[in-house]
């Protein structure tokens, strides 16, 4: 889905750099006096900071090359990503100037984008969730499946499973194998 804005007689433009219908950068009119929107359709370098850099130094080396155009036709875009930091939970802060926090552990980190472009404009927003604990992290577990479990297969999107198994007796199960070490069990999965 596009959205769609024909050639005006006033421009929602503020400059654009054409080099070719794939190489160009268009600035458009925001509300905002503070934050610009710049679309860029070029060929990526090898990063995105690369590709970044070269549509800035493109923008602060030109002049506005006004052209004619009948058509800007941009794709809607509307999602919300979550980014767990599974590599903090767990660890204990180190904050030397204090010791308020001593003691306390990460329990959660994450971090939320919302992002929406669309003919009304562009949305962004991030927001960090950050969960503290006090005292020891809680100690990791082991899952075993020693007792009757249930298997689910279904597409994503979909409520009804395509495939449903409850597995309750040892004719189904593969036998272990005595080569491998098991793992050591204690009472309660710990």
């Amino acid at each position: 889905m596009y959205w769609v804005f024909p050639h005006l007689t006033t421009p929602c433009y503020l400059f654009t750099f054409f080099f070719g219908t794939n190489d160009f950068v268009i600035e458009l009119k925001t509300k905002s006096k503070a934050d610009t929107l710049i679309l860029a359709k070029v060929p990526p370098k090898k990063t995105l900071t690369e590709t970044v850099n070269e549509v800035r130094q493109r923008i602060e080396q030109a002049t506005s090359n006004p052209f004619e155009f009948r058509w800007l036709l941009v794709p809607k875009t509307d999602f919300t990503l979550t980014r767990t930091y599974g590599e903090l939970v767990g660890r204990h802060l180190a904050l030397k100037k204090t010791a308020r926090w001593s003691g306390y552990f990460v329990l959660d980190a994450k971090q939320i984008i919302r992002f929406r472009l669309d003919e009304r404009g562009a949305l962004l927003k991030s927001e960090a969730q950050f969960s503290l604990a006090s005292g020891p992290p809680p100690e990791p577990v082991d899952l075993v499946f020693d007792q009757p479990f249930l298997v689910l297969l279904q597409r994503v999107g979909v409520r009804t499973p395509y495939f449903a198994l409850w597995i309750d007796n040892a004719e189904l199960l593969v036998p272990w194998n005595s080569g491998l070490a098991a793992p050591v069990v204690t009472e309660g999965g710990r």
